[in-house]
């Protein structure tokens, strides 16, 4: 899996410490390189976007309670949250929603939350967000 990974070899390691759930050791990585907070992989993407798109919860819950940002965007200008509710990630959206992520923020394109899913043809996840006052 490792080698499958985009980033920097510490930002792999962080990634797949996540996945395992070795908190402890990904905490002392942290210590060491604390730019691993905001570094992208080849795409901008941080660790806790790389988590959100694989709809790790507990991952992505545990990063942010290391100081990684809910409104990080790849990029391409896109925040994580677009990516979670494009992939219908029910209980992650809620997540953060919860979390305060920038449910008014725009992508690269201009476009909000909805106008994005909506260029996906999700229509039931437009109507879902909806439903949430979003």
């Amino acid at each position: 899996m490792l080698g499958s990974m985009p980033g920097s070899k510490e930002w792999q390691e962080l990634a797949l410490l996540v996945v395992e759930r070795k908190f402890e050791e990904a905490a002392a990585l942290l210590r060491r390189n604390t730019s691993l907070r905001t570094e992208g992989d080849g795409l901008g993407e941080t660790v806790l976007h790389y988590q959100a798109v694989e709809n790790d919860l507990q991952g992505v819950a545990w990063l942010h309670a290391q100081g990684f940002d809910v409104n990080t965007k790849n990029e391409f200008g896109t925040p994580v949250v677009f990516e979670v509710a494009q992939l219908d990630y029910r209980d992650l959206l809620q997540w953060f929603i919860s979390n305060r992520a920038d449910l008014k923020c725009k992508d690269a394109n201009g476009q909000d939350i909805k106008e994005y899913v909506m260029d996906f043809g999700l229509i039931e996840v437009a109507k879902h967000l909806e439903s949430l006052g979003i």
